[in-house]
């Protein structure tokens, strides 16, 4: 596992070169990654997941969703839980930096990451059971995740915006459509398959582009000298994986769903911390630092852990 697994996330390695490249020579701009960003999170992404649930309905299918949104729903508390443990006032002095590690810790970029390594590894069934950490996800995200972002703590958030956000994601109403279509055993015309699958299969090069472009707007001198960005990556790239391990050891999967599974809490720090720390004002230089580290070093980290998660027996 450990190699077929490395030589994947090399692979997007090479890709998130070809994103810095263009950048450095011209062939994309700034306002170019914003659309081709807004592209793979609200079509392709989306139509990954409405093809991934074009699986033949079952019961054990079902209670394998049940199973991963159990799995995952215990990490995500895990994850907040202890980020607030170990990113406090004692810990990190400023507020700003203790927000984003704690968001970083919490969240990964399973959308730009997870889904192409699981989709690339495993197929159509990858994706399949990476869906409960996308809609999870994002249900975290706009709720626990936006309130990070508060430097006074005393913001007044509209708790129907946030819902109304959660709804209306993409992402959410392709998950909720593609489940019911799976339990209805409802397929596409093949015409409208084979659309979502060429559709679908933008998303992993596409996705390591628009990392790679990123990349190239950083120092990489800056990267490697900043402390913080090392603690939140190990906290995120090391530390936190070893929960969904040790859940998948008390609650046994499939191959499959458990590589998967680990896959998806294994990846670097969420690229979504940037629009935030933007949109909030904060120190958006750190948040790309965290973020670039962090993606950097996954190349690394995802291939270990995954291999530790062999060696566990999941």
């Amino acid at each position: 596992m450990f190699f077929v697994t490395l030589e994947q996330v090399i692979i997007m390695l090479l890709l998130m070169l070809v994103g810095l490249l263009c950048v450095k020579i011209g062939f994309i701009h700034e306002k170019t990654v914003t659309d081709m960003t807004q592209v793979l999170l609200y079509i392709i992404s989306p139509c990954l997941i409405l093809k991934a649930f074009q699986e033949d309905f079952s019961q054990e299918r079902l209670i394998l969703l049940g199973k991963l949104l159990l799995i995952l729903g215990i990490t995500f508390v895990a994850n907040i839980f202890i980020a607030m443990l170990l990113f406090n006032k004692k810990t990190v002095k400023n507020k700003e930096t203790c927000d984003i590690l704690r968001f970083g810790a919490s969240y990964t970029n399973s959308s730009f990451i997870g889904i192409p390594l699981a989709q690339a590894l495993n197929g159509a069934m990858g994706v399949f059971c990476a869906v409960p950490y996308l809609v999870l996800f994002n249900i975290f995200l706009w709720t626990h995740g936006t309130s990070l972002f508060n430097k006074n703590n005393d913001a007044k958030i509209s708790h129907w915006e946030t819902l109304k956000k959660v709804i209306i994601n993409p992402n959410i109403l392709a998950s909720a459509a593609g489940l019911v279509f799976f339990i209805g055993n409802i397929t596409f015309p093949s015409i409208v398959s084979d659309a979502l699958t060429y559709v679908g299969n933008l998303n992993t090069g596409l996705s390591m582009i628009v990392i790679g472009t990123n990349l190239a707007l950083i120092s990489f001198r800056d990267i490697i000298t900043d402390k913080m960005a090392w603690l939140g990556t190990i906290v995120r790239n090391v530390v936190f994986p070893v929960i969904p391990i040790i859940l998948l050891m008390l609650i046994p999967l499939d191959h499959v769903a458990a590589s998967t599974t680990l896959i998806e809490a294994s990846c670097p720090v969420a690229g979504t911390a940037v629009m935030f720390s933007i949109l909030n004002e904060y120190d958006v230089q750190f948040t790309t630092r965290l973020i670039c580290l962090s993606t950097v070093m996954s190349v690394l980290t995802i291939p270990v852990i995954m291999t530790v998660g062999e060696m566990t027996g999941i």
